[in-house]
């Protein structure tokens, strides 16, 4: 489960790299059985899981696509349906493993 959700991270490709700057972003992930899980990304690269998952991670603002490689597996990729920025927003996320639905916690800084 926690492979479909981070592989399907793509909510943050919205932001540019300035925003990151801030605390961490966190992003709800519920999965298609409705199981929950709430992701936080850092500035450094890195992201942290509610289920205990830890990696890194990158994104490509030109394609929407955002990469994620948890602890000891291979990287996984995916893109957003829409950019979101405040606390609040969703948007459907599709990756290599399947669809999400991803509800952001925490308001994205504007550089």
């Amino acid at each position: 489960m926690f492979k479909k959700l981070i592989a399907s991270a793509a909510v943050l490709v919205a932001m540019s790299t300035a925003s990151f700057a801030a605390d961490a972003v966190q992003v709800e992930f519920t999965q298609a059985d409705g199981s929950v899980s709430v992701v936080s990304f850092m500035a450094d690269g890195t992201f942290t899981s509610t289920t205990g998952g830890t990696g890194t991670y990158s994104n490509d603002l030109a394609t929407n696509t955002l990469c994620i490689t948890p602890a000891g597996q291979s990287q996984l990729c995916g893109v957003a349906e829409k950019p979101v920025t405040k606390a609040g927003d969703t948007t459907t996320l599709t990756g290599d493993s399947g669809t999400v639905t991803a509800k952001l916690l925490t308001d994205i800084p504007q550089p």
